[in-house]
């Protein structure tokens, strides 16, 4: 049973593999990917590339978890070793979402990385976390856009979350913020700032309560 889970795997990582390359040729564009031959692939896995150039790293043990959606636009997607991104989370990237080693994120959580987002090992999100470095200010007028307003402003700003953090579920993280080093983050908290090392923050806008030691 064992090693028919692992061929079915190997199977889907080489598909995904093949479909990548075939849409890199047909839409003109660089893709350099590395899949680890020890990264696994859930079904129904959906990655699409827009732009010019496109990179995926998916180190040993690196899940992608089932129904999990990306989608690259000249953007850079790093899975380190044991890293995990689980079933039906959405990811949009632009920029360059580096997760280190052994981190992840639960079910359903959504990313938006337009320029720089680091993630330190070690470190896990909760169920529907959302993470972005980037936002759309509109001019206030009454003429309604939802989408592709072409007045709206993308201001973007890194995010960067140390090693050893644990993220509860439905927390957001915005861009500029800054978690150090085994921070533990409230659920339903939206951290906007900088978070010092050893601290535990709760609230909007999360705020520290209690040093952690």
């Amino acid at each position: 049973m064992f090693g028919l889970a692992r061929a079915l795997n190997a199977w889907r990582r080489l598909a995904l593999m093949a479909r990548l390359r075939l849409k890199a040729l047909a839409s003109r564009s660089e893709l350099e990917m590395s899949l680890a031959p020890g990264c696994r692939i859930g079904k129904g896995v959906r990655i699409s590339l827009q732009g010019r150039r496109n990179k995926i790293t998916l180190g040993r043990g690196a899940h992608l978890g089932e129904r999990v959606s990306i989608e690259l636009r000249n953007g850079e997607l790093f899975l380190g070793d044991r890293c995990e991104i689980r079933a039906e989370s959405v990811a949009h990237i632009s920029g360059r979402l580096y997760l280190e080693e052994a981190c992840g994120f639960s079910i359903r959580c959504v990313i938006h990385c337009g320029q720089n987002i680091e993630i330190g090992k070690n470190t896990i999100f909760g169920e529907y976390c959302s993470v972005l470095d980037g936002e759309h200010v509109h001019t206030q007028s009454d003429e309604y856009h939802f989408y592709l307003d072409p007045r709206a402003q993308n201001i973007l700003a890194s995010v960067k979350i140390g090693k050893g953090v644990y993220i509860g579920a439905k927390a957001t993280i915005v861009r500029g913020a800054e978690i150090g080093d085994f921070c533990r983050i409230g659920a339903n908290a939206v951290v906007t700032g900088k978070i010092e090392p050893h601290t535990l923050a709760v609230g909007v806008p999360a705020r520290p309560v209690k040093k952690l030691v």
